[in-house]
């Protein structure tokens, strides 16, 4: 299984303030918050599989 805690991610951008997503993991579960760029505030919790895959839910306001 893939452990994504404490990784931050970015979407390819040359906006320097494209949304930043901040990943936790413990066991299966996943949750992340990401800011910046227009997102005010986003959530995500999921599922992670063995082969690496996540299933989530998201929101982002």
């Amino acid at each position: 299984m893939i452990n994504s805690d404490g990784k931050r991610f970015r979407k390819v951008s040359t906006d320097p303030d494209a949304p930043v997503t901040l990943y936790r993991q413990k066991d299966d579960l996943v949750w992340a918050e990401l800011t910046g760029g227009g997102v005010r505030l986003g959530s995500l919790t999921g599922k992670c599989g063995e082969d690496g895959t996540i299933d989530m839910a998201y929101s982002i306001k």
